[in-house]
């Protein structure tokens, strides 16, 4: 986890260190403005703010700032406790607040609203709290309780700066703002802090007070006001184009245009090498631009930028050019640049009193297609050759010019490449690739490949490795050996256990034995893993004995140096170990890290190397070490960007005095080797050659045009251009020879048509073969037939497309627009565009129509309507047939089954239905027993013997009341047992009602509780697509009538016009009889227009 560093100023010595804060790196860090905390905040994965009590190195507080990138982080300069983080589509307020459970960071992220939401990259706090930031469009955004208050932009609805705002400056109560378009801009503080809108945009347009362009190109990050008293309007700016310029923000008429104080690389620098006679250093990186340095005198001498980055740079060495001031360079587009460094003469030279030398183009060449990835010289310096990404590698031959030998395809993109040593027996080129595989090519002489035609060259000696992983079993050997000392280390204490217990007399367990028989079963080996997709090979130079070779690799084999050599697959044995390096070398503390680029000398014992985490590295060799493999101590140094300032060249100055390094955080640092000796520099120590040897030479055009032939192509366009040449001189010549002859045939032909007519020739006979011309004819007519036949499936094609387009936009048109015109005047008509009714139009309405009848063919259907009906027309509903027969049946009411009008039954006297006169049990009460009938019938007779008169009487009297009461209830019985039932109607009014129906129509309120929507009233999805298809059929019938009206009417306006110009001509031969002075003019004769008939 990376540290929070702490020093002292200015004597930089290391006061705190903060650990623990993030998990990769930091983005961000802010002191208080008491100076007693400090905010940092985590880069990915992590990204956490955390609040640091730095001198006592605890932290305060911790919280996740957001989920994406953020920028930056700060402290409110007036409001204590208040924090603002900035990011990736974000702007987030932050207050150390203090709630029941302690002190904590509650943070509130800012909402766009109607802005569109955008990346901050630069604010500024307001001393009233509010917050102004910039956005990717340019605008300034005015934040005021987590919502934007204002958006400010500049009159007309320009923006403040034409892109991103990096930085916002307060300066004695001016607002700075800093922006990418290279402008500083200066703002009214007051203004911008009242802003505010009436309507319902959030816009508000202000200009700045003064403004200052820096530099033409020029892309500003930040700047820093200058410590100097005697000049408190002078600011240093940070181009992220590669430069620091000093700016006078007075703006007036006395100061002073920016000056770009210093130049330097934007972006990652790709490769650097080192002059072969002083101390120089060439360096080029993804900006384009190609520097040099004078890193002992930590001067930059000169600069050359170019359209495309640099990839690689070699400095040539003084075989080559005795004068040490040549290097080649590669770049992006493939093209290859040879560059000198030479003075200035003199005028120049005060015109750029910065450098006093200068890069000169000395020659330029392409020979790929895609980006150069590396270059390599060989040991005798007579070859060189370059590799590209389209998977060619070239040679050239090395002289005063660089001249083309020829190029071989590769298998994969090259990564590297490194010629054999100068005392190996063949010259051979050893090419890494970055699939694994390495290939050796043996030089090609320039003699024996002809490149006449083309530069490829075939037949070169080749042979091919590919490279196995064997980390993983490297890996499991190690935890076998491990595993093997662990157990016999635990042997020998068991051994030593049960000798003491055998001393002891203790008897040895069983227990014992059987656990040891179990971890020997439970040893078993782990698979070997071998990763997916092959490590790609960062680097491999050979060894110091032939036919051995070292390789870097990334990916899952890194920590270890590989010794490989070319195996014959055919000659091998065990095929499971081809592919498998001779020796793994393990790298002390690099198991996930890559070893980027070696460097080396065979006079030094030591390797220089440079790593992905942006360490370097110096790894001395064991003592009488006869090879790369023997190493001994090393030392480590982390100088670049651990995250992504990865190192992608080292190298050692011509006298091993100073080491240096580049990575792809656009750093270069040098390192001092040797403390003895004086370190002279390196203008003092070599002539550079003046610039006139090269000014009255022949000036060599640069390739800027990204779409540049590449060597090859231009040799194959050459070629191609050759043979279109030779083939049109041919072409010329058959055309100058068929023409000569025409002219011959053509006199002849008047020749003999000057003879008289017996001596002249026919035709026929100038044919010199008639079967010549027959057989021209039948080769024309086959190459026709051949050409049909070759087209007949584009023509197929085209036929079908053009059906289609008709079947779509004309067959279905029964009518196009047609405008007819009055002869008269200017009125006009025109037919309705109308379109055909499609078969689906027809099948749908066959479909609905079909459903409709049978609908009201259904019985289902008439049942459900004839109950419809006469629900419609009765206030009460009648139950049904089913019901109705489970219900008792009044009097008067005909029961529902009875189809003959059979009378209902009626009730006796006592109410019961059903019952005659006569019956036995006529007149009997209902309830009384069976005997009451025989003593009421007794006591109706007389009085009964042996009973007293007064007895009688009472009896009787009571007898009479009895029967008094029966007689009522009876009564009572019938009168309810008459009473209709609740949902009884009289006939005659049903029948009234119905009558009502039919001829009156019933007039129910629609908001009545009981109303029911008739049949057919009702309306569902299919009545209402009959309606549509009626109407539409409809439409389209009043518009066929229209238009076929209207195109009679056109047919005999076209009737008509024939007539007038038949009457016309008869009036101009009749004309043609009578005196001049008796004509008179003749009427105009109509025509039809083209919008009248279209067809034509």
């Amino acid at each position: 986890m990376p540290n929070i560093n702490v020093f002292e100023y200015p004597s930089m010595k290391l006061f705190k260190i903060l650990r623990g804060g993030t998990q990769r790196a930091y983005a961000s860090v802010d002191f208080s403005p008491d100076g007693t905390l400090l905010a940092s905040v985590g880069a990915n994965p992590d990204y956490m703010l955390t609040v640091w009590r730095w001198k006592k190195e605890v932290t305060m507080l911790r919280y996740k700032a957001f989920s994406q990138d953020v920028f930056n982080v700060s402290f409110s300069p007036e409001n204590s406790g208040h924090l603002t983080t900035s990011g990736s589509g974000h702007i987030r307020f932050w207050t150390m607040a203090r709630t029941f459970t302690g002190l904590k960071l509650q943070g509130e992220l800012g909402r766009f609203g109607l802005t569109e939401i955008s990346d901050i990259e630069g604010y500024v706090e307001l001393p009233d709290g509010k917050v102004l930031s910039g956005s990717e469009s340019g605008n300034m955004l005015l934040w005021e309780g987590g919502l934007i208050k204002v958006e400010i932009t500049r009159k007309g609805n320009k923006t403040c700066h034409q892109g991103a705002i990096m930085q916002f400056v307060m300066d004695e109560g001016e607002l700075i703002t800093v922006g990418e378009d290279g402008n500083i801009r200066v703002w009214d503080f007051e203004t911008i802090d009242q802003a505010d809108t009436t309507d319902d945009s959030v816009k508000f347009e202000l200009e700045p007070m003064r403004e200052l362009r820096v530099g033409s190109t020029a892309v500003l990050q930040s700047m820093v006001k200058s410590l100097n008293p005697d000049t408190p309007t002078i600011w240093y700016a940070q181009d992220a184009r590669g430069g620091i310029w000093k700016v006078d923000l007075a703006i007036s008429l006395t100061s002073k245009e920016p000056e770009q104080l210093f130049f330097y690389h934007a972006g990652s620098v790709t490769s650097c090498d080192v002059s072969p006679v002083t101390h120089l250093l060439a360096t080029t990186g993804v900006d384009g631009s190609v520097r040099v340095y004078d890193y002992a005198g930590k001067t930059s001498i000169c600069n050359s930028r170019y359209n495309a980055g640099g990839t690689s740079l070699i400095w040539l060495p003084k075989s080559v050019d005795s004068q040490g001031s040549t290097f080649v360079a590669g770049f992006e587009d493939g093209v290859v640049r040879v560059l000198g460094l030479v003075k200035q003469s003199r005028r120049d030279a005060a015109l750029h009193q910065a450098d006093s030398s200068e890069l000169v183009l000395r020659q330029v060449f392409k020979p790929h297609k895609e980006r150069v990835t590396c270059m390599a010289l060989d040991s005798h310096a007579k070859l060189m050759a370059t590799a590209g990404a389209d998977g060619t590698v070239f040679f050239f031959g090395v002289g005063e010019e660089f001249s083309p030998i020829g190029f071989i395809s590769t298998p994969a993109l090259a990564s590297h490449m490194s010629w054999s040593p100068a005392n190996f027996p063949r010259n051979t080129l050893l090419i890494s690739f970055s699939d694994g595989q390495v290939l050796e090519v043996e030089a090609p002489d320039d003699s024996s490949h002809d490149s006449a035609k083309t530069y490829q060259i075939s037949g070169l000696k080749t042979r091919q490795y590919k490279f196995k992983s064997v980390k993983s079993k490297i890996q499991r050997e190690e935890e076998m050996k491990r595993k093997a000392e662990e157990k016999a280390k635990k042997l020998k204490e068991k051994e030593e256990e049960r000798r003491k217990r055998k001393a002891q007399g203790i008897k040895e367990d069983e227990e014992d034995e059987e656990e040891d028989m179990i971890e020997v079963e439970e040893e078993k080996e782990q698979p070997l893993y071998y990763p997916e997709e092959p490590s790609p090979i960062l680097q491999g130079f050979y060894s110091r004995t032939p036919d051995k070779f070292w390789l870097t690799l990334d990916g899952y084999d890194t920590g270890y140096l590989y010794q490989c050599s070319f195996q014959d697959e055919e000659a091998s044995l065990d095929r499971d170990t081809l592919g498998e390096p001779n020796m793994a070398v393990l790298l002390e503390s690099l198991d996930s890290i890559a070893v980027r680029c070696i460097g080396f000398s065979e006079s030094e014992p030591h390797l220089v190397m440079g790593l992905g985490n942006g360490a370097v590295r110096l790894q001395t060799l064991a003592d009488n070490a006869k090879d790369f493999g023997d190493l001994g101590p090393q030392w480590t140094i982390n100088m670049h960007d651990n995250c992504y300032g990865q190192v992608n060249k080292v190298t050692l100055s011509y006298d091993r005095g100073f080491l240096i390094s580049v990575g792809c955080d656009g750093n270069i640092f040098i390192y001092k080797c040797r403390e003895e000796g004086v370190i002279e520099k390196a203008l003092s120590m070599t002539r550079i050659p003046s610039a006139k040897k090269y000014v009255d030479s022949k000036k060599i055009d640069d390739i800027d045009d990204p779409n540049f032939y590449s060597i090859e192509d231009a040799k194959q366009k050459a070629e191609q251009d050759k043979r279109m040449k030779v083939a049109e001189e041919k072409k010329q010549r058959s055309r100058r020879k068929i023409n000569s002859l025409r002219h011959q045939l053509k006199k002849l032909l008047r020749k003999n048509e000057e003879l008289p007519e017996h001596l002249r020739l026919e035709i026929k006979e100038f044919e010199l073969d008639p079967e010549l011309k027959r057989e021209q004819k039948e080769q024309m007519q086959q190459q026709i037939e051949v050409v049909k036949a070759e087209l007949a499936q584009e023509a197929e094609k085209y036929q079908l497309s053009l059906d289609k387009l008709k079947y779509r936009f004309k067959d279905v048109i029964d009518c196009e627009r047609i405008e007819l015109r009055a002869f008269l005047s200017s009125s006009r008509v025109s037919t309705f565009r109308c379109v055909k009714l499609s078969e689906d139009f027809h099948l749908v309405k066959a479909d609905l129509e079909e459903r409709r009848q049978k609908a009201k063919s259904s019985p289902l259907s008439s049942r459900e309507g004839s109950l419809v009906s006469s629900r419609e027309g009765t206030s009460t509903q009648l139950k049904d047939v089913t019901t109705s027969t489970n219900t008792q049946t009044k009097p008067g009411v005909p029961h529902a089954g009875d189809q003959h009008g059979s009378k209902p039954k009626t009730p006796s006297v006592d109410g019961r239905l059903g019952s005659k006169p006569g019956t036995p049990n006529a007149g009997i009460r209902r309830g009384a027993k069976p005997g009451a009938a025989h003593d009421d019938e007794r006591f109706a007779k007389g009085k009964p013997c042996g009973m007293d008169d007064s007895t009688y009487k009472a009896i009787s009297k009571q007898e009479e009341k009895k029967k008094k009461k029966l007689e009522r209830k009876a009564q009572w019985e019938a009168l309810y047992g008459g009473k209709p039932d609740e949902n009884f109607e009289d006939p005659e009014d049903v029948l009234a009602i119905k009558a009502a129906k039919e001829n009156m129509g019933d007039y129910k309120l629609k908001t009545a509780e009981d109303y029911i929507v008739p049949d057919h009233l009702r309306t569902n999805t299919d009545k209402k697509r009959c309606q549509l298809l009626e109407l539409r059929t409809m439409v389209h019938v009043q518009k066929s009538a229209f238009n076929k009206e209207l195109l009679a009417l056109r047919d005999k306006k076209q009737e008509v016009i024939q007539e007038v110009t038949a009457l016309v001509g008869k009036l101009k031969a009749l004309q043609s009889d009578l005196r001049s002075e008796l004509v008179k003019p003749t009427p105009s004769v109509p025509h039809m227009t083209s919008a009248e008939v279209p067809e034509k």
